[in-house]
């Protein structure tokens, strides 16, 4: 047995060689090409892992920028809701002011109404009150008239019942009833220049000039002088009860017509701002009005343009359909015309035709009759044959025929105007073909002008 392994040990060399053969042979790989193969596999995947690290890589690379995008689109988008919140904020903090400035506007425009209602019921009474300070002026104007009338009458008295001085007494009383007189005279002149209504100064110093002296009748000299004085004092107590009276109703007057002023002023500046706002708000709405019936008006007019565009086209189309209707017309009279003629001419081509005919059948007839009355039994049988088709066609029937056949009906004839209309219009089966320029091609023939 060792001999034998010896004897059959092969090299190393030939052994892979034979493998190498029969795995040839048999179409199977040898050793080193499937170990190259499995290199080439291992490079192939080497460098498909490569690659997909690379794409790897790549994608954790995107996926990195947009994570840090998100990021700053986060961080952007929480700042912008962090702003928006603010302004937010910022806008119910002012809608809160708004609507505080609102409220106020409304109390102050309440007490404005207010107000006004006060103080046009101050205004109507201090009319009230105007016109009963000019109804007590007249009447203290009316008193001042009858106390000026009385203190005449007293300067009267006194002037008559002058005379001679008795004593220094009676001087002395009537030095004070001047000094008196004066003072109330100018008393009366104060309040003529500060009030403008009492006029009495002239008539006091017209009655009494300084250094005369009263005309005392004789007896009871001092009771004829103090009952004047009296008289006098009792005026001019009145006189100053009557001035206080003048100038309270003076101060009352000037302070209605001052608080007057001031409503009147509040009033009007009220009503003039009240004016100017409903005359901007008046000016906003008419120009509003204005503009949008300049925007209606221009849409109308913009539409009757486009209307008037179509009306337009519309007439153009019916005033070119008018001309190819009145061509139409004028080539149809024409043709009614020319259809005329023809009729007539046919009209007297028939009656031509039916002569010959009744001519042509009365020679026909008149041969064959000489015939048979010669010629014997077979002659009259060879005649009567021959006779048959003339004897068929009698006048009757010539005049059936013409009268079954209508007179517009196109007819074939070889007259010269016939060959002439021929010649100019073409005709096929006895119909008229037409050709008007506008219109296209029409097959009018005359008896389809005339069937109606």
């Amino acid at each position: 047995m060792g001999v034998d392994t010896v004897q059959f040990a092969l090299p190393a060399e030939l052994d892979t060689y034979m493998q190498d053969s029969i795995f040839h042979m048999l179409g199977f790989c040898t050793y080193e090409d499937r170990l190259k193969k499995k290199l080439s596999r291992a490079e192939e995947s080497q460098r498909d892992l490569a690659l997909q690290l690379q794409q790897m890589q790549f994608r954790l690379r995107e996926s990195d920028h947009k994570r840090a995008k998100s990021k700053e689109e986060a961080v952007l988008n929480a700042q912008a809701l962090k702003r928006q919140v603010a302004e937010n904020q910022k806008l119910l903090e002012q809608c809160r002011a708004l609507k505080d400035e609102c409220n106020r506007l409304e109390q102050e425009c309440n007490l404005y109404h207010n107000d006004r209602d006060v103080f046009m019921e101050a205004a109507y009474e201090a009319e009230d009150r105007a016109a009963e300070a000019d109804d007590r002026a007249t009447e203290a104007e009316a008193k001042n008239a009858v106390l000026e009338a009385e203190l005449d009458q007293m300067r009267l008295a006194m002037s008559m019942n002058g005379g001679k001085e008795s004593d220094i007494e009676a001087a002395e009383d009537l030095a004070v009833l001047k000094s008196r007189i004066a003072e109330l005279e100018g008393h009366n002149a104060s309040l003529k220049e500060n009030l403008s209504m009492l006029s009495s100064e002239d008539s006091l110093r017209m009655s009494y000039s300084p250094g005369e002296t009263l005309r005392v009748p004789e007896g009871d000299g001092e009771n004829q002088v103090l009952v004047p004085f009296e008289q006098f004092e009792e005026t001019r107590r009145e006189l100053q009860r009557l001035q206080d009276s003048y100038a309270n109703e003076a101060a009352a007057r000037r302070d209605e017509r001052t608080v007057r002023a001031l409503v009147s002023s509040a009033v009007t500046s009220g009503i003039c701002r009240a004016l100017e706002e409903e005359k901007e708000e008046t000016i906003n709405d008419l120009n509003m009005e204005f503009s949008s019936l300049l925007r209606c008006m221009e849409v109308e007019l913009s539409a009757c343009r486009e209307r008037a565009k179509f009306a337009e086209k519309n007439v153009q189309n019916l005033l070119l359909e008018l001309q190819a209707v009145r061509q139409e017309a004028a080539i149809c009279r024409n043709n009614l015309d020319k259809a005329e003629v023809e009729v007539q001419m046919l009209a007297d081509e028939n009656k031509e035709v039916r002569i010959l005919l009744r001519r042509r059948y009365a020679g026909l007839d008149s041969p064959m009759q000489n015939k048979g009355s010669n010629v014997g039994g077979s002659s009259k049988s060879r005649g009567r044959l021959r006779s048959k088709p003339y004897e068929a066609i009698s006048e009757e029937s010539i005049c059936e025929i013409c009268k079954a056949r209508q007179p517009l009906m196109p007819l074939q004839a070889n007259s010269v105007d016939r060959k002439v209309s021929r010649r100019q219009h073409p005709a096929v089966d006895g119909n008229f073909f037409i050709r008007s320029p506008s219109s296209p091609s029409r097959d009018i023939s005359p008896g389809s002008l005339f069937q109606d």
